[in-house]
């Protein structure tokens, strides 16, 4: 999950042989049931608009279960994103913040820890 953030990209070199790459993907699924979501970013205007990959495979609808909610800047494009994303409500992705998603028994508090972090 990646929430409250902001997006770069540093154009990496081409590999010998090949063209630049003209924008980069959110992610792209390595197993059938992996999951990201990304919610209250900026997204730059070099993210390809379908947000995220099929790396390539014929599947054209993964199992996995990527998606996005109320994010921001010029690569934020809801109405161009890859057809078997999700395009997340208030109350979907309320169970995605870190303090309900990340809760345990253990009374730990990740908003706290991470206000820690340098």
């Amino acid at each position: 999950m990646i929430t409250n953030s902001h997006i770069t990209q540093d154009p990496l070199p081409p590999a010998p042989g090949k063209s630049p790459a003209t924008g980069f993907g959110l992610g792209r699924p390595w197993r059938a049931y992996s999951r990201v979501i990304v919610m209250n970013t900026e997204l730059p205007e070099s993210l390809n608009p379908a947000g995220w990959s099929v790396w390539g495979r014929n599947d054209p609808a993964p199992l996995a279960y990527y998606a996005q909610y109320n994010n921001n800047g010029p690569g934020w494009r809801p109405t161009e994103v890859a057809p078997w994303s999700h395009i997340l409500t208030a109350k979907e992705a309320a169970m995605f913040e870190p303090k309900v998603f990340l809760a345990g028994t253990d009374h730990w508090n990740p908003i706290a820890e991470a206000a820690k972090l340098p």
